[in-house]
């Protein structure tokens, strides 16, 4: 009876990486039989299995917010048996092409108690840009960017 799990590893991309666009994510994986599947996983979402060597997932980081980011991946043996790699941290930085990024900034209406803080990833179009000011700043609204 097989009861050794697989041994499973992300070899790309190395942790602490920056990645844009798509980007590659590469894994190994090892039993004392044979692997069956390897899974991909991303923030704690699976994202992708793959049933055979070499072991990869492309990821399309265009649809993942900027910032920081976990990578993991788990292999399962013909047996059943689980082994997962070390998580792995990376940091998706994709340019917000022609517009104006306003991730992480506050909005604080005069007078008022009210304060809003926009979500990672928040991207303006720069045709846009000059009616948000006036909408902002006819409506007492001042903006700050995050330090």
């Amino acid at each position: 009876m097989d009861t050794i799990p697989p041994i499973t590893s992300i070899t790309a991309p190395l942790n602490g990486a920056t990645v844009s666009g798509t980007s590659t994510v590469n894994a190994t994986a090892i039993d004392d039989v044979a692997v069956a599947r390897v899974e991909f996983w991303l923030d704690g979402a699976l994202q992708s299995t793959d049933l055979t060597s070499p072991y990869s997932w492309i990821w399309d980081t265009t649809v993942s917010p900027n910032g920081p980011h976990t990578l993991e991946t788990k292999a399962f043996d013909v047996a059943g048996n689980q082994g997962s790699s070390t998580v792995v941290s990376v940091s998706v930085e994709n340019s917000s092409g022609d517009g104006l990024d306003i991730s992480d900034w506050k909005l604080v209406q005069s007078n008022s108690a009210i304060t809003c803080n926009l979500p990672p990833g928040t991207v303006i179009p720069v045709c846009a840009v000059r009616v948000l000011a006036l909408v902002l700043c006819s409506g007492g609204i001042a903006c700050t960017e995050a330090t």
